[in-house]
Parts: structure tokens; C-alpha cells; sequence
């Protein structure tokens, strides 16, 4: 998803774009937090280490969800994202290496996405869900409370702290009233409790900051280890971006953003090397 700040003298704007194949989406923004007055949502920057950080929430919301990434790729090391302490006016964010790494890891840039939880219909038309879910090591279903028209919608998925190691959740199934989400552990792990993650859904099309106070549209692409560019639909004076995986990889993979830009951005994937060294992967749906 992308977009773009209006710069005439009213309240601050925000974009968004997304991608299904990796999910991605990107938001223009500005470059603390922006809060939309329209809608529940807010979108800002962040820089991040394996050590938490408390980002405060700029809007008024009484129970928010917060979904976040992908991370740069500054420092090579895999992990993945995760999110604590969520409340109406704060939360907290770090990088988790995967286990067998030693867990140090410097600063990394990412997009962090906040939305009121259950249904939010844009001015444009545009319609986001927000939610919870707990995740086990086979897929359950979670079904939309409002069917998504058109295309499928992008689902961002973060996981919340927990009690046991780092894990990457996997989508399938996705289609227009409901996905299938599963955990996917590092590859020697043989047991994970189940663990809590945040999601958030947003529709396919577009939206402009005339009516929704920023300007968002939607796409689709396939990435693999290699580096994919994705071009957005318009350029943005300064963006947010934010991307998963759609499509169900047998490899706890997560998504990493090499460059992200004011036309594009590059995304890879990354696999973590717990058994192994090898890091060839297929290619995957990514929503941006």
C-alpha cells in the first residue's frame, strides 16, 4: 500500500500501499507518527534493536492493535519482530533474533501501523479490520467480521511477546472473508507454546487524502532470497512501508526491506539457519 502527505494547511496525512505474496504495505507519512482525525489509524518510524523501546500513540484510541514491518536489513542476522505492552497510548517494539544466534542486534528502521480493534470503514470507501489471535503449530481460521470486496485484502501479522522462542506466523487460504494462520518455528525447535499475535487486514483498491486524510492504494508481488523491486503507483514525499507473507512457505522465512524510497522499495527474504546453511527459497505471495 502506498501514499502520500497532502501538504495544503490541514491536518497531518498519511499513505499506504500494499503487496500480497510477502504482504507489504507502504504508507506516507511523517516522520514521527501520523494520526488520522478521519479514521482510527495512525502510521510512523521507528528505529529498533533487540532491546525493547517504547513508541507512544499520538491518537485517540480506546482498545488499538498494533502490527509492525519488515525491518531493514542493516545487520544480516535473521529474526523477526515483536510487540509488548500495548495501550491507548503507548507500546513497546524490538528486533528478536532467532535463538541459535547470539541475540545482539543492532539498529533497524520500521513501519509501525495502529488501528482500533474490530471494523473501521474509510471515507472512501476503504475498509480495515483489526485483531487478535493466538497461534498453534497447525493452521487455524479466523473469519472476517465484514466481507472485503474485490480482491483480497492484506493481512499484517506481528507477533506479541512470549514465553517461548521466536516464530515467524504463515497465512493461507486468504481470500475476501477469512485466512488460516499458523506458527512456524525455527527448524531443530520441537515444541512451541502457543503464542499471541496482532493482525491487521486492509482492503484492496485505493483511497485519497481528500476523503480519508491521507492517500493509500493496494498491489501484489513475488519474492524470493533474491532482492525484488517494487514500484509503487506514485511518489511520496516521505513513506511508511509494510510487508508478510501471504502464502503458505514451509521455511520459517520473514520479510526483510532492503531500500524503501519515495517511488519504491526492495524486499527480501530471509530464512534462519538453525540446522542448516542453506537459504534457497521459492517464491512467495507478498502483499505491499
Amino acid at each position: 500500500m502506498a501514499g502520500q502527505v497532502d501538504t495544503r494547511p490541514r491536518p497531518r496525512a498519511m499513505a499506504l500501499m500494499t503487496v500480497l505474496a510477502v504482504i507489504a504495505t507502504v504508507l506516507a507519512s511523517v516522520p514521527a507518527a501520523l494520526a488520522s482525525p478521519l479514521a482510527p489509524v495512525e502510521a510512523g518510524n521507528a528505529t529498533i534493536t533487540d532491546a525493547w523501546s517504547t513508541i507512544s500513540i499520538q491518537g485517540t484510541f480506546s482498545d488499538p492493535v498494533v502490527v509492525a514491518g519488515p525491518p531493514t536489513r542493516v545487520e544480516a542476522d535473521p529474526g523477526i519482530v515483536e510487540i509488548a505492552n500495548v495501550t491507548p497510548t503507548s507500546f513497546d517494539i524490538r528486533f528478536r533474533e532467532w535463538s541459535y544466534l547470539d541475540g545482539t542486534h543492532g539498529p533497524e528502521t520500521i513501519s509501525y501501523l495502529i488501528a482500533e480493534r474490530g471494523v473501521t470503514e474509510l471515507p472512501s470507501g476503504g475498509l480495515l479490520e483489526a485483531g487478535s489471535h493466538t497461534l498453534g503449530t497447525s493452521f487455524s481460521r479466523i473469519d472476517f467480521d465484514r466481507d472485503f470486496s474485490g480482491a483480497n485484502p492484506t493481512v499484517l501479522l506481528t507477533v506479541l511477546d512470549n514465553a517461548g522462542g521466536p516464530l515467524a506466523p504463515r497465512v493461507n487460504n486468504l481470500n475476501r472473508v477469512r485466512f488460516d494462520v499458523r506458527q512456524w518455528v525455527e527448524e531443530g525447535t520441537s515444541f512451541q507454546p502457543a503464542s499471541p499475535v496482532n493482525w491487521i487486514a486492509w482492503s484492496d483498491g485505493s483511497g485519497s487524502a481528500a476523503d480519508d486524510n491521507f492517500d493509500w492504494s493496494t498491489g501484489t508481488a513475488r519474492v524470493d532470497e533474491r532482492v525484488e523491486t517494487v514500484d509503487f503507483e506514485q511518489t511520496f514525499s516521505e513513506t511508511c512501508f509494510f510487508a508478510d507473507i501471504s502464502s503458505p512457505t514451509s521455511n520459517p522465512v520473514t520479510v526483510r526491506s532492503e531500500t524503501v524510497g519515495a517511488s519504491s522499495a526492495q524486499l527480501i527474504l530471509t530464512e534462519e539457519q538453525a540446522r542448516d546453511s542453506e537459504i534457497l527459497l521459492g517464491l512467495e505471495n507478498v502483499g505491499w
